[in-house]
């Protein structure tokens, strides 16, 4: 999210974030 960083595991972890975020908001 903060880092542009591109992989696997920063992918899945972006939306997770994102879901988590809108989720507890």
């Amino acid at each position: 999210a903060l880092q542009q960083r591109e992989g696997p595991e920063e992918g899945w972890h972006d939306l997770v974030t994102r879901g988590f975020i809108e989720y507890v908001d």
